[in-house]
């Protein structure tokens, strides 16, 4: 994801949440804002990590818990299901499906182009094996 920026040069807000919570999909543990801080590019200010984590866990996309004086962040969601509804809302947003399937494929590596044929061959196997 290209982070977009503010026009003082800082990352906007949704972009440095989008990093944070890559922050807490990367870890097998929970971590705390100084620590999700000093793995984070741009170093942004403490509390506006802090602010981030909190709003994630309003969203109930992080859960927190106590850990000596500070919060502990872990994500309730997996990096794919948050992509995989993101994907399901912009076909679903009532708009013109077709090209929004030709804009996400004429965007895709020959690599990644080869895997989508791959997994749609998958998943076309699974329905039939459904009754």
């Amino acid at each position: 994801m290209v982070a977009s920026t503010n026009p003082g040069g800082r990352k906007a807000f949704g972009a440095l949440e989008h990093e944070v919570l890559r922050v807490l999909w990367s870890q097998d543990t929970t971590v705390t804002a100084r620590e999700v801080l000093e793995r984070l590019d741009g170093r942004p200010a403490y509390t506006t990590v802090t602010t981030i984590l909190d709003r994630l866990s309003r969203k109930g996309l992080a859960a927190r818990e106590r850990r000596g004086r500070a919060f502990a962040y872990r994500p309730l969601r997996t990096e794919r299901s948050m992509t995989t509804d993101r994907v399901r809302a912009l076909l679903d947003s009532g708009g013109d499906r077709i090209a929004v399937l030709q804009g996400l494929v004429s965007a895709l590596s020959d690599d990644d182009a080869d895997e989508l044929q791959h997994l749609l061959r998958q998943a076309t196997q699974a329905r039939k094996r459904q009754p």
